[in-house]
């Protein structure tokens, strides 16, 4: 997608496009749910998720079990190359993740690198701030040390300076929400709100995430020229861009990278 999208869906739209528990606030009545203040992964539905094109990506296997990259109990010894190998053709990894959390709570702006995530709201309401990449209205906060926090790989963290450009999009139950792979955002709670993100990773796409986590991690690890791709000099400050322009990846050595790297 190119542009954010937001639209609300009735029961039986909803109902074709996702599993109950991702979209009916019926299922969150109990007072657990009412008093639940988590952001949490939610492992083995892999196969309820799958039954579903809205997150397969076309693809006709899903993996069970969440993609290693996500695994906060692996180290980084326990990542092995072999483990390349697990990521087959023609399969697809799916995670959902539940945000729960009362009135008042403000993630910051932020941006993603997951290539296809869906939000749904379920219950109550929340606003998000959507900017357009390299609108030159936020101040990025390097990420110092990735081996502290591998599951942010990706994600990058910034302050706003003026709202030139911002889009505000106003969810409520059943709402589905897409924002575009890398476009910054922040997510402000209006009222007490449980909503889901589910994101699907192909073959190529899941690789790319696993191998760009291993070198960004281990660079910095090492000491060496670090290679993280999802550092602001990528995502944000055009690198990316630059590199696409000229239709050839590989006209970039691998100083010039280095070089470009804080």
């Amino acid at each position: 997608i190119r542009e954010p999208t937001h639209a609300v869906l009735n029961r039986s739209q909803l109902g074709a496009r996702a599993p109950r528990w991702v979209w009916d606030p019926d299922v969150y009545q109990t007072r657990m749910w009412q008093r639940a203040s988590i952001v949490q992964d939610i492992v083995g539905r892999e196969k309820d998720l799958g039954k579903f094109r809205t997150f397969t990506q076309g693809q006709p296997f899903v993996s069970m079990g969440a993609p290693r990259w996500r695994r906060q109990d692996l180290h980084e010894w326990e990542h092995h190359p072999r483990d390349a190998l697990l990521y087959r053709p023609g399969l697809v990894w799916i995670n959902a993740e539940v945000w729960a959390a009362p009135q008042g709570k403000d993630t910051g702006f932020h941006y993603d690198f997951d290539s296809h995530v869906v939000l749904f709201q379920v219950v109550g309401s929340r606003r998000f701030h959507v900017m357009v990449p390299q609108s030159g209205s936020l101040e990025w906060e390097p990420l110092e040390d990735p081996p502290s926090k591998p599951i942010d790989y990706g994600t990058r963290w910034a302050k706003q300076r003026s709202d030139v450009g911002e889009q505000v999009f106003d969810t409520k139950p059943g709402s589905v929400m897409r924002i575009p792979n890398g476009w910054p955002h922040k997510v402000s709670y209006r009222e007490r709100s449980i909503g889901f993100r589910v994101a699907s990773w192909t073959q190529c796409q899941a690789l790319s995430m696993w191998l760009g986590q291993r070198l960004c991690l281990l660079t910095t690890l090492l000491g060496a020229h670090r290679l993280c791709f999802d550092d602001e000099i990528f995502r944000e400050h055009g690198v990316y861009i630059d590199m696409e322009r000229t239709g050839d990846a590989s006209a970039w050595t691998s100083s010039e990278v280095a070089a470009s790297v804080p």
